[in-house]
């Protein structure tokens, strides 16, 4: 898959919850074609102590508004200067990078994702093919407080979600006997 350098330019920033900032990005042109479980490198700029570009999860692309989506948890300047951004804002992105994530070409085999926190980040975008969401187990700490907006704005079910033959269940307070029950 062909990788590009775009300055993108920022439509929403919102925060989740304090040190979550969920950043919403576009591009004049058509963006590039990107896989679930890819990731993109965004160009820190204003920071003093950020040398490096940071590695991000594709959190989501909306094809209809033509923008791509990525979840920061704010931990060092780099993170912080980025949950940062004001809409307008221009950011330099090296994407798509990685492989991605593959299913199986049998629906015998079982599919086991896990996430937490930012962890959570490429799941939404693996749920948007219906097939791969409804044949997959999904198993989601509440990273949030209550909200799990990384995952599609499923609110209030407690520590851990779980995802079970297309309906989402929780209560769990961690996803341990959520998790051994499915394997």
């Amino acid at each position: 898959m062909k990788k590009y350098i775009l300055d993108l330019t920022l439509t929403a920033n919102e925060h989740l919850r304090a040190g979550y900032a969920l950043l919403k990005l576009t591009h004049e042109q058509p963006l590039p074609e990107m896989c679930p479980g890819q990731f993109a490198e965004l160009k820190v700029e204003g920071s003093e102590t950020t040398f490096l570009r940071r590695p991000i999860s594709i959190n989501y692309v909306d094809e209809e508004k033509n923008e791509v989506w990525f979840l920061i948890h704010e931990i060092g300047d780099g993170t912080r200067n980025l949950g940062a951004m004001e809409v307008g804002d221009k950011l330099n992105v090296v994407m798509p990078l990685g492989k991605g994530f593959t299913m199986p070409s049998s629906g015998d085999e079982k599919v086991l994702l896990v996430g937490g926190g930012v962890g959570t980040a490429p799941l939404l975008f693996m749920g948007r093919d219906g097939e791969a969401w409804l044949s997959a187990n999904f198993f989601i700490g509440r990273p949030f407080g209550g909200r799990l907006d990384a995952v599609g704005h499923v609110q209030g079910i407690g520590g851990c979600v779980y995802h079970d033959r297309g309906r989402f269940r929780g209560g769990e307070r961690f996803c341990n006997a959520a998790f051994r029950a499915a394997t």
